[in-house]
């Protein structure tokens, strides 16, 4: 594995090396998630996703862009190996409803081995796992927004449920846990954006985790929840979209359209 610079990487996400613990696993997710948007725009600016880590880096890193699960989740792998953490990368299929699921693969998240324990960590999704969650069956944990549980399906599949309250709980992910190459992702990554019914290719998303709650856009409305209060703003034209990917998601023109 070809190493990065994590100085600059623990920068962007305004944090120091520390030792590779828990609570330091804990801080990097959050700070992560914090620093660095989700995003898909390349596949709206008609530029090509390609998972070389040195190009993901140079992008995410050295500019202000984010980029979608194969990308977020790939470089922290990539930062979590150089820390020092045992890890591995994972796929996983998002619920659909009515019992159906997304294509196999169609997520990348990371599995931390630590303290022996397991643990599911995820820097890549819209509205995803904001702390490292312990993989162990039918236990609740919290993080800063939503309760989750795991449980077993017949086929020895994990089944992630997500719930505002603790009491009603929903389908979110679908995973095996199985270890993965990051080359496996390939053919996934190219269907996001080759395929016209993909949620990437028809939806242009941005969506960060703040001190207050979540912020996202979504084609053309902006909305999310600060400081416990909800709010709503139509997306004007891409003039606007611009400017609140700058002001909003810290993405400066520059990077966007270089």
């Amino acid at each position: 594995m070809e190493k990065l610079d994590i100085h600059r990487y623990l920068d962007r996400i305004g944090l120091k090396k520390e030792s590779p613990t828990l609570a330091y696993l804990k801080k990097l997710q959050r700070h992560h998630l914090l620093h660095i948007p989700f995003e898909n725009l390349d596949i709206h600016y008609g530029k090509r996703i390609h998972l070389d880590y040195r190009l993901v880096y140079e992008k995410i890193i050295s500019g202000t862009r984010g980029g979608y699960c194969y990308e977020l989740n790939g470089l922290f792998f990539h930062l979590l190996c150089q820390l020092g953490y045992h890890c591995y990368p994972t796929g996983s299929q998002f619920y659909l409803g009515e019992g159906s699921y997304s294509r196999p693969m169609d997520h990348l998240q990371l599995v931390v081995q630590l303290e022996e324990r397991n643990y599911l960590v995820d820097v890549g999704t819209i509205s995803g796992i904001t702390q490292p969650l312990l993989i162990t069956p039918e236990t609740v944990s919290l993080d800063y927004i939503s309760y989750y549980r795991l449980d077993r399906d017949p086929d020895l599949h994990w089944l992630i449920k997500r719930s505002p309250d603790a009491l009603t709980f929903t389908p979110y992910l679908l995973t095996s846990l199985k270890k993965h190459q990051l080359v496996e992702f390939m053919e996934p990554n190219e269907y996001q954006q080759d395929f016209e019914g993909s949620f990437f290719r028809k939806n242009k998303v941005l969506a960060r985790l703040t001190t207050g709650g979540r912020i996202f856009i979504k084609n053309n409305l902006f909305e999310g929840m600060e400081d416990g209060v909800p709010f709503s703003i139509t997306v004007e034209n891409e003039t606007h979209f611009i400017s609140l990917a700058e002001s909003h998601f810290g993405i400066r023109r520059q990077d966007l359209f270089k």
